[in-house]
This record gives C-alpha cells, structure tokens and sequence, in this order.
C-alpha cells in the first residue's frame, strides 16, 4: 500500500499523551494466532470495517474483523468527530460533466443516507458517543467564501433534498458564532459525535 504521509501518521506516536485514550476502556481483543476459515475477512476496525462487519453478520454471513492494533485505532479513532455530507473533490459541475447528473444526485442521496445510517445504528446499538449538534456549519472567512456559501445554498435543496440557512454577516452573533467572519451556512445533515 502506497502511503502518502510521513511514517509518523501511521504510528502511535499522534497518540501518546493524547486525551483520547483516556475517555474510554479499550476492549482487549484476542489476536488470531490459529488458521480460521469464514466467509469474509474485513481488513480494518475503524467505522467502515466494523460497520461492514456488523451488517454481514446481520445476514448470517461467518465474518471476522482483522485489525493490526485495536478497534478505532487509526483514522477513525483520532478523526474530529464529524458525521456530516461531503468529502469528496469533485463538485456538481464536474460531477456531472463526467458521470451526468442522475449520477450525481444517486451519489448525494448516498452521502445523505450514510449520516442517516450512522444516526440509526447508534440509536439501535444505544452506542454512547456524546452526540451533538444538528447539522454542520461552514465559516465563509473571506467575502468570496460567503459568495461561494450563497451558490451552495442554491444547490443543496436539489442535491439533499433539505434546504440550507444561509447566516449573513450581521446575524453571526445571534446564532453564537463570533470572529472575523463573512457569514456562514448551515445544512441540517449530520452531527458531531466522539468518534472512540
């Protein structure tokens, strides 16, 4: 596997004396010292391998989880705890050049589902995760960022199906947002959790 940060990154040393490890028991897992056959092997304890896990074993497939260190010990143990849309590099424009727009609203309806699935397993699985927030809010730092926030407004309506609350300048501090600011937008999908 090609890495694409110093070897740092992948190491414990971004942990050591890090907080994280102190708000929680890590379960101790046995390693797997003897020849196992199942169905699927999932590479990888972080939010994706556990949840794939889950719901293979949820259809009776024979599953086991393999992972180098212990569950949520990399990316997803140490990320910022947003559950939220996005993260990809293409936007609406390019998307749709490239793949066409039915396309496009397929993979924005997958990004909303995704928030959706996390919502559900941690009511379902009553997981503590100290939940918080609704939504997500972007700061528009310069004044182009702002008119770039007033164009995503636009589209969030036919990319999600929700409609977005664009904050101007001037109403930042009655929504609790202070600094030097432009305005801001909010879209009512996601959430902030701990992510360990």
């Amino acid at each position: 596997m090609t890495r694409i940060f110093p070897g740092y990154t992948y190491g414990s040393g971004p942990r050591a004396g890090c907080w994280w490890d102190t708000t929680c028991q890590i379960p101790d897992r046995p390693s797997l010292d003897v020849a196992r056959s199942v169905d699927v092997a999932v590479i990888g304890a972080g939010f994706t391998g556990v949840s794939a896990a889950l719901h293979l074993a949820r259809f009776g497939v024979e599953t086991i989880v393999l992972e180098a260190e212990f569950t949520g010990w990399g990316a997803s143990g140490r990320n910022g705890g947003f559950c939220c849309l996005g993260g990809g590099m293409l936007g609406d424009a390019q998307l749709d050049a490239r793949f066409g727009k039915p396309e496009r609203l397929e993979f924005r309806a997958a990004e909303k589902a995704a928030v959706a699935l996390v919502a559900r397993l941690i009511a379902e699985l009553d997981l503590d995760v100290d939940r918080h927030s609704a939504g997500e809010t972007e700061l528009a730092h310069r004044p182009k960022d702002m008119a770039g926030l007033r164009r995503k407004a636009e589209t969030t309506e036919e990319n999600y199906g929700v409609s977005a609350q664009l904050i101007d300048q001037a109403d930042l501090p009655a929504q609790g947002l202070t600094g030097p600011f432009f305005g801001a937008l909010t879209v009512p999908v996601g959430f902030g959790l701990y992510p360990l």
